[in-house]
């Protein structure tokens, strides 16, 4: 993935400017650094790529992984950040289950209990009620408070169901962060030094101004 050599040509020409990006930004700053302008057109690169395999791979289940990936540019020209959810790469490396490491056997993490956190289980409900995921209970539980019965919603049932075979089986390795971000960084640096050398020509080649 990359851009085209017209681009660049405007881009080392100098012909390029904040309106020609749709990176979503409250404040653009001057882009006459070509470096920086180039950044501009990459971070929407990396944005669409990162997507495409996002949901090509189809883990785009709740749809928070696609819609919360953040572009900020340096303003010195020097590089950009890509921020995105925490668990991001939990899903592009895996993790380990507690009892099987079948789906990531060579990812850095690892589940050690079946417990889980109050904000992923509101994740998991919400997955579970937009009918993504068909969960089975076939053993309606009850708990005891007291001399109280308390059936548990089964709903609640679903999301403990579900909870606890994504923490005995892991999650599988997808590598779609790094396919996409590999992807385009080659191509990033290639066009960075095709853009250095275009606009040295540029500038060495540009015709004196005549005195008056």
């Amino acid at each position: 993935m990359s851009i085209s050599k017209s681009q660049l040509d405007e881009l080392a020409k100098g012909g390029l400017n904040e309106t020609d990006f749709s990176i979503d930004d409250e404040y653009r700053p001057d882009l006459n650094n070509i470096s920086l302008a180039l950044f501009y057109e990459y971070a929407d690169l990396f944005k669409d790529a990162i997507i495409k395999e996002i949901k090509t791979k189809g883990i785009n289940a709740s749809g928070d992984l696609a819609d919360n990936i953040k572009l900020d540019v340096n303003e010195d020209g020097s590089g950009f950040k890509i921020s995105m959810l925490d668990y991001y790469d939990f899903v592009n490396k895996g993790v380990k289950g507690v009892k099987s490491h079948s789906n990531a056997p060579n990812s850095p993490y690892k589940y050690k209990t079946f417990g889980m956190p109050k904000s992923a289980r509101i994740g998991l409900r919400k997955y579970i009620e937009s009918g993504k995921a068909s969960i089975r209970v076939f053993n309606k539980k009850k708990t005891t408070i007291g001399a109280e019965v308390k059936r548990i919603p089964l709903i609640d049932l679903k999301v403990n169901t579900l909870i606890y075979w994504i923490k005995n089986k892991g999650i599988k390795t997808t590598n779609y962060f790094d396919v996409a971000t590999e992807s385009v960084s080659k191509d990033l640096g290639e066009d960075l030094m095709y853009l250095i050398g275009k606009t040295i020509v540029i500038q060495i080649g540009k015709p004196k101004k005549k005195k008056k």
